[in-house]
């Protein structure tokens, strides 16, 4: 199999301040520098002081990830590392035996999202735009974040 398994996207053609506006709820007035965005959506950014943070949008989670560039780098050296942020294994799964790859732009999502009960399985993934997905995203999450972890939610597609 020839398939390149990418575990990033390719921002360069990307207006990611742009994209990371979707956040502003969540990130608040504090400035951060993008360093990765993660084959499903995820971003990697570095605060003012050089700690990093994730904005998991599939477990619908922001934590900070290391404590320096230096040390996130070195975590992303172990296959460990590489799964807990970046899902590779998964990603791999989805390249080389669900033959989903991506294009320019694009990243993979969940159709159900995990925050809200979807399982981490290739027939719950799709290919997506990525500055799509990451505004869908962004607006659900902000949604049923105050919602109680097993509430009954009930989502309306207009």
């Amino acid at each position: 199999m020839n398939a390149e398994v990418r575990l990033t996207l390719d921002l360069d053609h990307l207006n990611l301040q742009e994209a990371l506006q979707e956040w502003a709820w969540l990130l608040g007035p504090k400035p951060y520098s993008v360093i990765a965005v993660s084959a499903f959506g995820d971003w990697f950014l570095e605060d003012e002081n050089g700690p990093i943070h994730m904005v998991d949008v599939s477990a619908a989670d922001f934590r900070l990830v290391a404590d320096s560039m230096p040390a996130f780098e070195r975590s992303l050296r172990t296959m460990e590392g590489r799964n807990e942020f970046l899902f590779a294994a998964f990603v791999e799964h989805m390249v080389i035996e669900c033959k989903m790859l991506l294009g320019p732009g694009q990243c993979y999502s969940f159709k159900h999202p995990l925050y809200l009960g979807g399982d981490v399985d290739g027939d719950n993934v799709y290919v997506a735009d990525f500055l799509i997905c990451n505004k869908l995203n962004s607006t659900l999450w902000e949604q049923v974040k105050d919602v109680p972890d097993g509430a009954e939610v009930q989502i309306k597609i207009m």
